[in-house]
């Protein structure tokens, strides 16, 4: 049954001890841990009409259900595991990773498969005279990604894949971007981007068909499971924060309501912070300068759903990677192959299939991002595969933009982040005033932001407030110490606690849906302007 939660009150000044800005993962992570404490004196706020930030799962007017957090759940931590057991409805497919380059098809991990590759003997030659070297310029830190790739790999590997894929999931020049997050991931027990193989090996399936559990109506609707086994008094959605006010401990609300906090976990967008930082009066602290500091790129996303059975050509596929200049998107996730509920309608509507396109934008790949011409091209780019006849026409198609499509590892953005001096880094100047930024956007790290990482980044930044316990997740090795300043003496009332007082201030009520009850639009609107600012808690 969906859970009632507040949405707005009639209460202008409310306090808390945490304030959690944002019900994405990490958010929900944050709010889990308070639970298990039996902690009563928090509140979660967020933009959109239920949980799930950018991990959420929408259904279109045909039936479709389009999943943005659709791929592999990873799981490396206990407490993640703890919190999707509140999900009882899986199932699971197996992996399936391909790449489709110069016009055929590789199974992935593609440095390891070279003998299906046209130039496997060649690129299986330049790799044995890399690796008889000894030590690679990668491992003797290699000054960006597009070094990093061609030592690693050799110039041919590179230029038929790895730098035009790349400049396609990123649209940012590899000589732009560190390489750091290609390496070995805290809790994992494999790198980002494997090491080559230096015999030519050929092969028809990927290196891992394993099979993992998968949400049996998509992601969003594991995450609306983890909300629900919370308190839903301390949920707030289809709120919007307006301003933030570091000095005084306090955020404005779009109904105009002041919550004030003794500490507050965000993961809005760190240059959205930014922004709401200097929304109400300049602050010299946190100024409005450093947002341009932060790169991003853009991702839109298209799904097409079809009459009849699957395609031949794609059974035992999850994923494609596309390589090829020709090609827009940099992935095509097969819905189908996950779940089938995914595709059948809400009343198991005949023999359906789906496949979603992912497509980066950026200044520095400026292309035509129009919904239906994408659509027009993905639709091509099918035809060619041979999965879809000339004749042949999705019965659905849908669409979302991003604006935020992923947080760029450019090259100075460490430094960004955390400076050499403790206290000028983004992140530093925040947790200066006990203002915890973490998650994707949050804290603007890619390669900690799985959703089992940044659920985690929330569970830990609650004992890091808490207790002063350092945090293993959100950025391992991290040099400084982080002392978080005491919570102010609250000048405050205390917000309402039990039911019967939620529902004696409460002005309006939202639910907490299930996956397949949408409002038609879901929990896509990402974002509200709000006087050129972005102000969605993800």
């Amino acid at each position: 049954m969906p859970v009632a939660s507040t949405s707005s009150t009639n209460q202008k000044h409310s306090h808390v001890d945490i304030l959690i800005l944002g019900a994405g993962p990490t958010g929900l992570g944050a709010a889990r841990k308070l639970t298990k404490q039996n902690n009563q004196n928090w509140l979660m706020i967020d933009a959109a009409d239920r949980a799930g930030g950018m991990a959420v799962t929408e259904r279109d007017e045909k039936g479709f259900l389009w999943d943005m957090g659709g791929h592999v759940i990873h799981s490396h931590f206990d407490a993640f595991n703890d919190a999707i057991n509140s999900h009882n409805d899986w199932v699971y497919p197996q992996r399936g990773g391909w790449v489709r380059v110069e016009n055929a098809w590789c199974p992935t991990p593609i440095q390891r498969h070279l003998g299906n590759l046209k130039k496997g003997e060649q690129i299986c030659q330049e790799i044995n005279e890399i690796q008889s070297k000894g030590v690679s310029m990668a491992d003797q830190e290699a000054k960006n990604l597009g070094e990093y790739f061609s030592s690693t790999f050799g110039p041919t590997l590179n230029d038929i894949f790895f730098t035009p894929f790349n400049s396609k999931q990123w649209a940012w020049p590899l000589d732009k971007l560190n390489h750091t997050w290609t390496s070995l991931r805290a809790g994992s027990k494999a790198a980002n981007v494997p090491k080559p193989k230096s015999v030519v090996t050929s092969s028809d399936q990927p290196d891992d068909i394993s099979n993992f559990p998968y949400p049996r109506l998509g992601t969003g609707d594991l995450w609306q499971s983890v909300a629900r086994a919370l308190p839903a008094d301390k949920q707030r959605y289809n709120t919007y924060v307006t301003s933030i006010d570091l000095d005084e401990h306090t955020v404005t609300l779009d109904n105009g309501e002041t919550v004030s906090y003794g500490h507050c976990i965000s993961s809005l967008p760190l240059s959205v912070s930014i922004e709401l930082v200097n929304a109400a009066k300049p602050n010299a602290a946190i100024p409005i300068s450093l947002k341009p500091l932060l790169k991003h790129s853009s991702t839109t996303v298209v799904g097409l759903g079809f009459d009849g059975p699957l395609p031949k050509e794609l059974e035992g596929k999850t994923w494609v990677f596309g390589a090829d200049a020709d090609v827009s998107f940099h992935r095509c996730t097969i819905l189908t192959n996950f779940s089938p509920s995914l595709s059948e309608g809400e009343n198991g509507s005949g023999s359906r299939w789906s496949v979603m396109f992912e497509t980066a934008s950026s200044e520095h790949r400026q292309i035509d991002i129009r919904p239906d011409v994408l659509a027009k091209k993905h639709l091509a780019e099918l035809r060619r595969w041979g999965a879809v006849k000339e004749d042949q026409e999705p019965i659905s198609t849908w669409s979302r933009h991003l604006q935020l499509g992923y947080p760029i590892p450019f090259l100075e953005r460490d430094e960004v982040l955390l400076s050499d001096d403790n206290s000028s880094g983004i992140i530093q100047r925040f947790e200066k005033f006990g203002f915890v930024q973490r998650g994707r956007f949050g804290g603007w790290r890619y390669e900690s932001s799985n959703q089992d990482y940044a659920f985690v980044q929330g569970y830990e930044a609650v004992d890091l407030i808490q207790t002063g316990a350092q945090e293993s997740i959100y950025w391992p090795g991290r040099a400084d110490k982080v002392t978080l300043p005491a919570a102010p003496k609250s000048k405050s009332i205390q917000s309402p606690t039990t039911p019967s007082e939620v529902a004696s201030a409460a002005g309006t009520q939202c639910l907490l849906p299930n996956a397949n009850e949408t409002n038609g639009h879901g929990n896509q609107e990402h974002y509200k302007q709000n006087g050129g600012s972005l102000v969605h808690a993800q």
